[in-house]
Protein backbone atom coordinates (compact mmCIF):
# COMPACT_ATOMS: atom_id res chain seq x y z
CA UNK A 1 0.00 0.00 0.00
CA UNK A 2 3.26 2.16 -0.42
CA UNK A 3 1.68 3.46 -3.98
CA UNK A 4 -0.84 5.36 -2.29
CA UNK A 5 -3.47 2.61 -3.19
CA UNK A 6 -4.70 2.37 -1.00
CA UNK A 7 -8.29 1.70 -1.49
CA UNK A 8 -7.45 -0.99 -3.99
CA UNK A 9 -5.41 -2.34 -1.72
CA UNK A 10 -8.49 -3.00 0.98
CA UNK A 11 -10.71 -4.10 -1.90
CA UNK A 12 -8.10 -6.70 -2.50
CA UNK A 13 -7.59 -7.27 1.16
CA UNK A 14 -11.10 -7.81 1.81
CA UNK A 15 -11.48 -10.08 -1.04
CA UNK A 16 -8.63 -12.03 0.48
CA UNK A 17 -9.98 -12.29 3.63
CA UNK A 18 -13.74 -13.62 2.37
CA UNK A 19 -11.11 -16.24 0.88
CA UNK A 20 -9.25 -17.21 3.72
CA UNK A 21 -12.62 -17.15 5.83
CA UNK A 22 -14.01 -19.79 3.67
CA UNK A 23 -11.01 -22.18 3.68
CA UNK A 24 -10.92 -21.68 7.32
CA UNK A 25 -8.46 -20.92 10.23
CA UNK A 26 -4.80 -20.69 9.02
CA UNK A 27 -1.64 -18.10 9.53
CA UNK A 28 -2.84 -16.78 6.63
CA UNK A 29 -6.11 -15.04 7.68
CA UNK A 30 -4.26 -13.91 10.74
CA UNK A 31 -2.06 -11.82 8.06
CA UNK A 32 -5.01 -11.33 6.06
CA UNK A 33 -6.92 -9.69 8.86
CA UNK A 34 -4.49 -7.63 10.31
CA UNK A 35 -3.03 -6.50 7.12
CA UNK A 36 -6.95 -4.81 6.75
CA UNK A 37 -6.71 -3.01 9.63
CA UNK A 38 -3.31 -1.72 9.09
CA UNK A 39 -4.51 -0.64 5.49
CA UNK A 40 -7.62 1.22 7.38
CA UNK A 41 -5.02 2.88 9.51
CA UNK A 42 -3.25 4.41 6.89
CA UNK A 43 -6.79 5.21 5.36
CA UNK A 44 -7.63 7.36 8.86
CA UNK A 45 -10.28 5.25 9.26
CA UNK A 46 -9.06 4.54 12.99
CA UNK A 47 -12.38 3.23 14.32
CA UNK A 48 -12.98 0.34 11.77
CA UNK A 49 -9.46 -0.71 12.10
CA UNK A 50 -10.21 -1.82 15.67
CA UNK A 51 -12.85 -4.46 14.97
CA UNK A 52 -10.44 -5.97 12.31
CA UNK A 53 -7.05 -5.57 14.92
CA UNK A 54 -9.36 -6.51 18.04
CA UNK A 55 -10.47 -9.56 15.63
CA UNK A 56 -6.40 -10.70 15.30
CA UNK A 57 -5.43 -10.26 18.85
CA UNK A 58 -8.10 -12.62 19.73
CA UNK A 59 -6.63 -14.41 16.78
CA UNK A 60 -3.13 -14.59 18.00
CA UNK A 61 -4.22 -15.13 21.46
CA UNK A 62 -5.84 -18.31 21.08
CA UNK A 63 -2.58 -19.17 18.59
CA UNK A 64 0.24 -18.16 21.71
CA UNK A 65 1.87 -15.90 19.23
CA UNK A 66 3.09 -13.49 21.91
CA UNK A 67 5.31 -11.66 19.12
CA UNK A 68 1.89 -11.01 17.41
CA UNK A 69 -0.14 -9.84 20.16
CA UNK A 70 3.04 -7.47 20.66
CA UNK A 71 2.13 -6.25 17.32
CA UNK A 72 -1.00 -5.93 17.78
CA UNK A 73 -1.39 -3.80 20.73
CA UNK A 74 1.22 -1.47 19.54
CA UNK A 75 -1.35 -0.96 16.52
CA UNK A 76 -4.20 -1.08 18.63
CA UNK A 77 -2.23 1.87 21.06
CA UNK A 78 -1.83 3.95 17.33
CA UNK A 79 -4.81 3.30 16.12
CA UNK A 80 -7.03 4.63 19.21
CA UNK A 81 -4.14 7.33 19.93
CA UNK A 82 -5.39 8.70 16.47
CA UNK A 83 -8.63 9.05 17.61
CA UNK A 84 -7.47 11.01 20.57
CA UNK A 85 -7.81 7.86 23.13
CA UNK A 86 -4.39 7.98 25.00
CA UNK A 87 -5.59 6.81 28.43
CA UNK A 88 -6.38 3.52 25.77
CA UNK A 89 -3.41 4.15 23.58
CA UNK A 90 -1.26 3.78 27.17
CA UNK A 91 -2.47 0.52 27.82
CA UNK A 92 -2.20 -0.82 24.73
CA UNK A 93 1.04 0.01 24.86
CA UNK A 94 2.06 -1.07 28.00
CA UNK A 95 0.47 -4.32 27.10
CA UNK A 96 2.83 -4.18 23.90
CA UNK A 97 5.96 -3.29 26.29
CA UNK A 98 5.49 -6.04 28.48
CA UNK A 99 5.43 -8.69 25.76
CA UNK A 100 7.94 -7.27 23.73
CA UNK A 101 10.18 -7.48 27.22
CA UNK A 102 9.01 -11.01 27.57
CA UNK A 103 9.98 -12.23 24.40
CA UNK A 104 13.18 -10.18 24.26
CA UNK A 105 12.13 -8.42 21.25
CA UNK A 106 15.01 -4.91 21.80
CA UNK A 107 14.00 -3.67 18.42
CA UNK A 108 10.30 -3.79 19.06
CA UNK A 109 10.77 -2.91 22.94
CA UNK A 110 12.85 0.45 21.88
CA UNK A 111 9.61 1.20 19.54
CA UNK A 112 7.04 0.58 22.10
CA UNK A 113 8.79 2.62 24.36
CA UNK A 114 8.71 5.85 22.33
CA UNK A 115 5.15 4.87 21.53
CA UNK A 116 3.95 4.74 25.22
CA UNK A 117 5.94 7.63 25.98
CA UNK A 118 4.45 9.71 23.36
CA UNK A 119 0.96 8.82 24.69
CA UNK A 120 2.06 10.02 28.12
CA UNK A 121 3.47 12.84 26.62
CA UNK A 122 -0.02 13.74 25.14
CA UNK A 123 -1.59 13.25 28.71
CA UNK A 124 0.31 15.86 29.83
CA UNK A 125 3.22 13.37 31.85
CA UNK A 126 6.46 14.20 30.73
CA UNK A 127 8.41 13.27 33.56
CA UNK A 128 6.56 9.91 33.00
CA UNK A 129 7.71 9.88 29.43
CA UNK A 130 10.85 10.61 29.73
CA UNK A 131 12.77 7.49 31.65
CA UNK A 132 10.96 5.48 28.55
CA UNK A 133 12.47 7.85 26.01
CA UNK A 134 15.78 7.33 27.58
CA UNK A 135 15.05 3.98 28.34
CA UNK A 136 14.51 3.55 23.95
CA UNK A 137 17.33 5.48 22.82
CA UNK A 138 19.59 3.27 25.24
CA UNK A 139 18.17 0.52 23.82
CA UNK A 140 18.35 1.15 20.42
CA UNK A 141 21.80 3.02 20.13
CA UNK A 142 23.26 -0.78 21.75
CA UNK A 143 21.44 -2.55 18.83
CA UNK A 144 22.59 0.20 16.16
CA UNK A 145 19.59 0.85 14.93
CA UNK A 146 19.65 4.45 14.07
CA UNK A 147 16.01 5.12 13.22
CA UNK A 148 14.77 4.14 16.43
CA UNK A 149 17.33 6.09 18.01
CA UNK A 150 17.05 8.76 15.96
CA UNK A 151 12.64 8.58 17.25
CA UNK A 152 13.51 8.10 20.75
CA UNK A 153 15.87 11.05 20.58
CA UNK A 154 13.33 13.28 18.64
CA UNK A 155 10.57 12.12 21.38
CA UNK A 156 12.80 12.62 24.47
CA UNK A 157 13.69 16.83 23.46
CA UNK A 158 9.93 17.33 23.09
CA UNK A 159 9.46 15.76 26.77
CA UNK A 160 12.12 17.83 28.25
CA UNK A 161 10.77 20.89 26.44
CA UNK A 162 7.30 20.40 27.72
CA UNK A 163 9.17 20.13 31.21
CA UNK A 164 6.80 18.89 34.28
CA UNK A 165 3.66 16.87 34.57
CA UNK A 166 0.25 18.68 33.71
CA UNK A 167 -2.99 17.71 35.33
Amino acid sequence: WDLGRNEDALTALKRALDIHERLGPQANLRNTVSNVGLVLIELDRHSEALTYLERVLKMDQEAGDLYGQAKVFSNLGGAVGELGEWDRAAAYHEQALALRQQIGDKEGFARSSVSLGLAWLRLGKAKTAIPLFEQAKTLAASINDLRDEADANSALSRALEAGGDHA
